[in-house]
């Protein structure tokens, strides 16, 4: 599968704490070879929305814009991935 990520996630990731940083790097390699190792999902009544686990408090999400490639938009704790996902399904402000 290939993947890209954008500028606000690269934003996103730069802020994160180092350790959260060297992770979320094995947590993609992973990804590349075995997409399921890291959880990679579709996020429910959001079929082009995808999310993997960095860790067990980090998620990334990303659009799925063809079949074999990710857009990653977002990186951060599970708190503000949920907040992401409201955002996206047009819900909070």
């Amino acid at each position: 599968m290939r993947s890209k990520i954008t500028r606000n996630f690269r934003q996103r990731l730069g802020k994160l704490p180092l350790h959260i940083q060297k992770q979320a790097v094995k947590a993609y390699e992973m990804f590349l070879r075995d997409p399921n190792s890291v959880n990679f999902k579709p996020i429910k009544g959001m079929d082009d929305l995808y999310s993997a686990q960095v860790n067990d408090d980090y998620r990334v999400l990303g659009d799925r814009v063809e079949n074999e490639l990710i857009i990653w938009d977002f990186i951060g704790s599970h708190a503000q991935y949920m907040l992401y996902i409201i955002r996206r399904r047009g819900g909070g402000d």
